[in-house]
């Protein structure tokens, strides 16, 4: 079923419980890191096949590319194309490889029109909206609204996707392409939805804060990026964090192995979040 068809069919009668492909600690554990030479080897391994459980036990590349065709096949043509009702598959195709590269983007669906109307491919707004949703509806996509920090508010306008499973992005587009950071916001992104947070963009004056990480717990503000070691990218990274005027944790996670924690901003390595280590 899509996501929202079991309160029609059950409802009162059932209890909802999210899934997820394999955390990084899971996929470790599982078998993806038993032969790898270091952590971050099976990081690059988690990035370019992902990690649903059939691919991670596959041994030779070519049987888990196959898995990851056989499982996209299955989320477009059964889930969205056929139970959504699609009619131009052509259009939904390009539609969801745009999105697919453009994880981390903010986008919405008058942007992803005017793109594609700008090739050649005229598809309406209207109809982009409803592939969008249907995406998501089959747990391919995720929606990662914007909430403007200083007005305490979601704003419905111009969200970031971000894929359920890295492989399956890269089975459509190629392991190679595509923005090295957004990747990376995508594991953390998928990383604090299995932790239970509510996971929004924080919007200021000026500035973006990339995940706004909101539980009963308390509020945490992150920034992601691949690195920042490069003086430019740590001064933009950390303006972000000058802009806000309450308390609440700031946290940086990057790839980076040395500790560039500075000022109230805590940094994590990528990895040792992926395998548990705690925001607070």
């Amino acid at each position: 079923m899509l996501a929202g068809e079991d309160a029609s069919y059950l409802s009162g009668r059932y209890i909802e419980i999210k899934a997820y492909p394999l955390s990084f600690k899971e996929f470790f554990d599982f078998g993806g890191g038993s032969q790898a030479l270091s952590i971050e080897s099976a990081l690059t391994e988690y990035e370019r096949y992902g990690s649903f459980p059939a691919v991670v036990l596959a041994k030779e590349p070519a049987i888990k590319e196959a898995i990851l065709a056989g499982l996209f096949d299955s989320v477009f043509t059964r889930d969205v194309v056929l139970r959504g009702r699609i009619r131009n598959q052509a259009a939904f195709a390009r539609v969801s490889s745009f999105v697919l590269d453009n994880v981390g983007s903010e986008t919405s669906a008058n942007s992803i029109a005017n793109v594609l109307k700008s090739s050649g491919h005229g598809v309406g707004s209207d109809t982009v909206d409803t592939y969008l949703d249907l995406m998501c509806r089959a747990f391919l996509t995720y929606r990662c609204e914007r909430y403007d920090i200083r007005g305490k508010e979601r704003l419905r306008t111009n969200g970031k996707y971000y894929v359920v499973d890295t492989g399956l992005r890269n089975q459509v587009l190629g392991a190679d392409r595509g923005n090295r950071g957004h990747i990376t916001e995508n594991l953390v992104f998928l990383e604090l939805l299995r932790r239970g947070y509510e996971v929004s963009v924080g919007v200021l004056p000026q500035a973006e804060i990339d995940f706004v990480a909101q539980s009963p717990a308390g509020r945490i503000y992150i920034q992601v990026s691949e690195t920042i070691l490069d003086p430019v990218v740590y001064a933009r990274e950390m303006k972000a964090f000058s802009k806000l005027r309450d308390g609440y944790p700031r946290i940086i996670i990057t790839k980076d192995r040395e500790d560039l924690s500075y000022e109230g901003v805590r940094h994590l390595n990528l990895c040792d979040f992926l395998l548990g280590e705690e925001l607070t």
